[in-house]
């Protein structure tokens, strides 16, 4: 089963930070230099969550943790203090997921104080022994796809990271600078980033679902518009409780796309 703790509004992957132009080039080292307010959305609207979720778990021998879309791995310091101060005694395996062009230097030497990253194939099962009590591996994968094996997953974690769609390369050109909707876009190439969003968060929900172990959590902050292309994280509220209520009783298997898409459209 899972809880939803942060969603997105619907339609909201097809909000992309870049237009189909853009190349990922060199992106993950200044973001990470230029990530302010996403790392004050993580201390406002994620870390109290995942707080609480380690709380409920601070004496389970052992937990395993998978951040999406980790980046510079500065929120995910922060994570791992608090996994540190909560549950001192007890084992925990921070997984850090990630594109193979992401900075993974600047991750590493982030993450320093907090022992080695160990570098992981797409399947693989990480290790369970840390002489610190926090072991850290990484996978150099999309989130869209699979990650970890079957039920290996207690919480997974997502700050800021979700609205980057799969592909945008054969996307048309949204003819707006930073988001698809807005003055000036092109509806026939919003409609298009629009269904890509929806194919990607349907296969995004699905991997996770089968990552996460019995009782796992899905937990994650993203930024939202609302249909006049206002922006902030405050619009992400009004779709947690619809997309919680059917992430527990969904059923994949069985169904087409268009009936899968039904649970998100409401």
């Amino acid at each position: 089963m899972l809880r939803l703790a942060a969603s997105r509004p619907r339609g909201l992957s097809s909000i992309a930070l870049k237009t189909a132009n853009a190349r990922l080039t060199g992106m993950a080292e200044e973001y990470a230099q230029h990530s302010v307010s996403q790392q004050h959305s993580f201390r406002a609207i994620l870390l109290p969550e995942m707080i609480a979720l380690l709380e409920q778990r601070a004496t389970a021998p052992s937990l395993t943790i998978a951040d999406y879309g980790c980046g510079s791995g500065v929120t995910t310091s922060l994570l791992i203090d608090e996994v540190k101060r909560i549950r001192p005694d007890q084992e925990t395996t921070i997984v850090l997921v990630d594109l193979p062009g992401n900075h993974w230097e600047t991750t590493s030497k982030m993450l320093g104080k907090h022992g080695k990253i160990n570098f992981l194939n797409s399947g693989s099962p990480p290790p369970l022994s840390s002489d610190s009590g926090v072991n850290i591996v990484a996978y150099e994968n999309s989130f869209y796809e699979q990650v970890l094996p079957d039920a290996s997953l207690d919480i997974a974690m997502s700050s800021t990271a979700l609205h980057w769609l799969s592909d945008t390369s054969d996307l048309p050109d949204p003819k707006v600078s930073a988001y698809c909707r807005g003055p000036g876009a092109d509806p026939v190439a919003v409609g298009a980033w629009e269904a890509r969003a929806k194919s990607d968060w349907a296969e995004l929900l699905k991997h996770r679902s089968m990552e996460l172990a019995p009782g796992g959590c899905l937990a994650f902050a993203v930024p939202a518009t609302d249909e006049d292309g206002n922006y902030s994280y405050q619009g992400v509220a009004p779709a947690c409780e619809a997309v919680g209520q059917a992430l527990p009783v969904f059923p994949w298997l069985g169904r087409t796309k268009s009936e899968i898409y039904e649970g998100f459209d409401r």
